[in-house]
């Protein structure tokens, strides 16, 4: 008797986690990906820190750009990518809405680190609304991939798990967003 306690135990166990782990499943195909992706060879790629674009800030999200590194690292070193990361802010804090919507070829090339073409700008979306019990937030990843010296963007997803529910505590949405961002690169085809 005992040991079929422990055993249902286990399994609530394992099945609360796999719900968890469930709702951070990404999508497969990229909502674009330029036709000319394939034709040119990728050297190294950019990663810039995170454009926060969630209508309210009053969460903070202080590691956010810190969380990307190791997942789009290891997702990258996968498709056969060399990868930097770039640590200034100041290339993605005033980025609207409407930059990532026009896609302007000037303000793409302004995105560029330094001698680097390919551009990685990984993204944070989200909300907040009250409800009866504190906040629900809800948070969407996206990353788009720019090359800066035409001036396109190359491919792009936002299909990516979202974060939601009152019960997100620091610990829940760094898995949560570093899961994101794994699945997005990893959602980058193959060299």
């Amino acid at each position: 008797m005992k040991n079929n306690l422990v055993q249902l135990l286990r399994y609530s166990v394992v099945l609360f986690g796999l719900a968890l782990v469930g709702s951070c499943i990404p999508a497969a195909k990229p909502l674009f990906l330029d036709s000319s992706f394939h034709s040119v060879k990728i050297d190294t790629i950019a990663v810039l820190p995170v454009a926060d674009m969630r209508t309210d800030k009053s969460l903070e999200i202080s590691k956010v750009d810190q969380w990307r590194v190791r997942p789009f690292r290891n997702a990258l070193t996968r498709a056969r990518y060399a990868s930097v990361y770039i640590e200034n802010r100041a290339l993605v804090d005033n980025i609207a809405e409407e930059d990532l919507e026009e896609l302007d070829p000037s303000w793409i090339k302004r995105l560029n680190p330094g001698q680097h073409r390919w551009v990685l700008l990984p993204i944070i979306y989200g909300s907040h609304k009250q409800v009866d019990i504190g906040k629900k937030v809800q948070l969407e990843i996206a990353a788009a991939l720019f090359d800066v010296q035409t001036g396109k963007r190359i491919w792009f997803h936002k299909d990516a798990p979202k974060c939601s529910g009152g019960l997100l505590m620091p610990g829940v949405m760094q898995d949560c967003i570093q899961t994101s961002y794994w699945a997005l690169a990893m959602n980058l085809p193959k060299q």
